[in-house]
């Protein structure tokens, strides 16, 4: 049984991770540069969101296997609002492309708030009350030793 990650995003910076019980591999890591609101003109700032935001969703579509009926959770983690405006994207580009299985899988995703956006906090992700309450609300895990000891 494994679930992704598309976590530990920062503006500019992600890691798409895949976790099982006794695995966590880190599938492709994402350094897009955004530059700096400045003072008068955001246009370069907003381009770099876009391409960074675009980057995200190609990557997505590629490596996280969203239509696989033993993916049980897609989890989003990141500190801010970035989460957030990224799962808006998905979505959104999802519903213009009428990617129905992304769509459909929509109950599958999970947003988390974690501290730092680097790949060491995924302790603090899988110890989140948002992550806890899913697992238990969907039996996943629940008996497995890498549970109990996370719960510990």
């Amino acid at each position: 049984m494994f679930f992704p990650l598309l976590s530990w995003m920062f503006l500019g910076t992600a890691a798409f991770c895949l976790l099982s019980q006794h695995m966590t591999v880190v599938l492709q890591r994402i350094d897009v540069p955004v530059p700096r609101k400045r003072a008068g003109s955001a246009t370069a700032h907003e381009k770099g969101l876009s391409r960074f935001y675009d980057t995200l969703y190609q990557s997505f579509l590629r490596h996280i296997p969203y239509a696989n009926p033993t993916l049980r959770a897609i989890v989003i983690a990141s500190p801010g609002w970035v989460r957030d405006a990224v799962y808006d994207y998905i979505i959104a580009q999802a519903t213009q492309a009428g990617n129905k299985a992304l769509l459909g899988a929509r109950q599958k995703f999970l947003r988390v708030h974690v501290n730092s956006p680097h790949v060491h906090s995924l302790v603090e992700v899988l110890k989140s009350p948002e992550v806890r309450s899913f697992f238990l609300v969907h039996s996943l895990w629940e008996n497995s030793p890498f549970w109990l000891t996370l719960c510990a």
